[in-house]
């Protein structure tokens, strides 16, 4: 009897041996993946803070007397801004965008525009991107050889976002800028019947820096 349970044991122990020798150990790896929990969203007094800086293409003038269209015979420009906003909620955010833009005519005058916009966001989440559609107006101050107007501005659009970090975004700005420049009879400014509405496309690289 004694033999018999000697030899049940011992089997027993070569089994739990063998089988903590065949099984695989297992270990934990770090994830390299960014984790959602790690990119808070924003919300209500979050702010944020962008610069971008591209290209500003210009495509077509539309006149206001009988809405034909004629090109804008501007060279491809630049564009560089700077924009500042703060969140309402966590898809709601209102600024202020700032910016200037160049180009250059065949007679070789250079086109100057400054753009002073409120602004405002609504925000699409798919982590880790975001794309802020975008909706701005204010006036643009506009310079060309000696002739100087202020005129109104509407852009609207879209952003393309990577959150890098959690306080960090790099991406793309595709903006749609219409600019009404509306004439008077003032004998300093061309007439009333080239009042004309002014559309040029604006692609941009932008970082984008959130205050919590």
């Amino acid at each position: 009897m004694k033999k018999t349970l000697l030899l049940v044991l011992l089997v027993m122990i070569s089994t739990g041996m063998f089988a903590q020798e065949s099984s695989p150990a297992i270990e934990t790896q770090p994830s390299s993946k960014p984790s959602i929990e790690a990119f808070p969203r924003p919300r209500l007094g979050d702010q944020m803070l962008s610069i971008s800086a591209g290209g500003l293409l210009p495509l077509f003038f539309q006149f206001t007397k009988d809405f034909s269209t004629t090109p804008t015979n501007l060279s491809f420009g630049g564009f560089g801004g700077i924009k500042w906003a703060g969140y309402l909620a966590e898809s709601h955010r209102l600024g202020f965008d700032f910016g200037g833009a160049f180009s250059s005519s065949p007679n070789g005058r250079m086109l100057y525009m400054v753009p002073v916009l409120f602004a405002y966001d609504y925000m699409l989440y798919a982590f880790p991107f975001e794309a802020p559609i975008h909706a701005s107006m204010g006036v643009t101050f506009n310079s060309l050889g000696d002739l100087f107007h202020i005129d109104p501005v509407i852009k609207i659009g879209t952003s393309f976002l990577y959150d890098y970090a959690p306080d960090w975004s790099f991406g793309i700005n595709v903006h749609y800028w219409w600019i009404m420049q509306l004439y008077t009879d003032d004998p300093d400014s061309p007439p009333p019947s080239q009042s004309a509405f002014g559309n040029f496309l604006e692609l941009s690289l932008v970082a984008e820096y959130r205050i919590r």
